[in-house]
Parts: C-alpha cells; structure tokens; sequence
C-alpha cells in the first residue's frame, strides 16, 4: 500500500511539473510569436516608407520634373500615372499583408510541433514512471515471496529441530 502512494505520488507530481512546463512553454511560444511579428510589422512599415521615399524620389528626379511637364499639359496621363503609383502601393501592401499572414501561420505550426514534441515526451516519462513503478512492484513481490519462503524454511528448521530435541529428549542435555 505504501509503495502504491508513493507511487501514485510521484505520478502526480510529476504531471504537475509537466503541466506548469506547459504553461510556460505555451507563454514562452505566445511571447515569441508577438515579438516575432512586431518586429515584421517594424520591417513591413520601414519597406512601405521606403517605396513612398523612392516613388517621392522619382518624382523629384530630372525625369520626374520632365514627366510633371507633360503630365502638366496631358492631365490623363498625370492621373495614369498617379493610379499606377497608387496601384503599386496596394500590390506592395498586399503582398506585406499576404507575407504576414503566411509567416503568422508559419509561426503558428511550428509552435504547434514544438507542443505536440513537448507533450510526447511527458507521455514517454510518464510511460517510464509507470513501467518503474510495475518494476518496482515486482521486484517488492518477488522480496516479498522469497521472504515468506525464506521464513517457512526457517520455521521448518525450527520444527524439525524441536521435534529432533522431543526425541533425543534428556539424552542430549547430558
């Protein structure tokens, strides 16, 4: 009995370590995640200031003064333009947000993973705490039973001894 609860002990404290380990693991992943994207967000945002700066750039150019000049006396051709650039902000933005989303999931999996792995491996030392215990069990019957056999034994010594006593009677004290 008193090898089942300790037992039964160890099992629980056990599966409490493994459960606060999953805890923080799950925060840790959580933590990386949002520290992850943050700085993606930080990169998409100096990316998108970049392609505004070159499209700034371009217009102030030679050649975008020139281009002001015709679209000055074309006003489609100015408004061609403008949508184009417009255009390629939103295939840009599209693209960042698409990225995003698909590192986000990214991210997401290989968290995942990371908590199926950690979770095999406490069912495999919950599976080896188990096979200790049935072990031990064993090895405590098996003690057990030598000890009972080890006890007849010395109990049929003790009777035969005694009833060799009985028979050799006072002989034997002389």
């Amino acid at each position: 009995k008193a090898l089942a609860e300790r037992q039964a002990e160890e099992g629980r404290k056990l599966v409490e370590s493994q459960r606060a380990e999953m805890d923080q693991l799950r925060a840790d992943l959580d933590r990386n995640i949002r520290e992850n994207l943050d700085r993606r967000d930080a990169n998409d945002r100096r990316e998108a200031e970049d392609l505004r700066r070159r499209q700034k750039q371009a217009r102030a150019s030679f050649d975008g003064v020139i281009d002001s000049v015709w679209s000055f006396f074309s006003p489609a051709r100015a408004a061609e333009r403008e949508a184009e650039r417009q255009r390629e902000q939103q295939r840009f933005a599209a693209r960042q947000k698409q990225e995003r989303d698909d590192y986000a999931a990214f991210l997401q999996q290989t968290n995942k993973l990371e908590i199926e792995n950690r979770e095999e491996l406490h069912a495999l030392r919950l599976h080896d705490l188990e096979v200790r215990g049935a072990e031990e069990r064993d090895r405590y019957l098996r003690e057990q039973e030598l000890a009972r056999e080890l006890q007849a034994e010395n109990e049929e010594r003790e009777r035969q001894l005694a009833e060799q006593r009985a028979r050799d009677g006072p002989k034997r004290a002389r």
